[in-house]
């Protein structure tokens, strides 16, 4: 599947989407359905999201394809979905994705940032948390 759904820590309280090879909107939807289901066994309501898109081979070409993913992506988002950090979109894919989260106002404010790493994803998300616990 060329986009996988896992957690990235013990607590599943980071949700990781692995994206490989070419990908396309079906595959998101079902890995967002896969995360769901993991998200229902739960008993706490927020967590933070890696987006890992370096394994992805269309997305720097594939722009319409990309915007519409980011659409969707805001779209199917978790009302309790706190964080987002994408990783290994290019800059000019990451202008993309910024562009496309401002056009869409009715989608809760998630902050969303960049990273060149997994990493350095999980570097950012807790340095994130940190904030917000202080």
């Amino acid at each position: 599947m060329p986009i996988s759904f896992s957690w990235s820590d013990a607590d599943k309280t980071i949700a990781h989407f692995k994206f490989e090879g070419d990908v396309y909107t079906n595959e998101y939807y079902e890995a967002r359905r896969v995360c769901n289901k993991e998200l229902e066994k739960l008993d706490y309501p927020v967590f933070d999201t890696i987006y890992d898109l370096s394994g992805a081979d269309n997305l720097a070409i594939n722009y319409a394809g990309a915007i519409q993913s980011v659409m969707e992506l805001s779209r199917t988002a978790s009302p309790t979905e706190r964080y987002a950090v994408v990783v290994g979109a290019s800059g000019y894919l990451s202008r993309w994705i910024k562009v496309g989260i401002k056009a869409l106002k009715y989608v809760p404010a998630l902050k969303t940032s960049f990273a060149d790493t997994f990493d350095e994803a999980l570097v950012e998300i807790a340095s994130l948390r940190q904030k917000l616990n202080s």
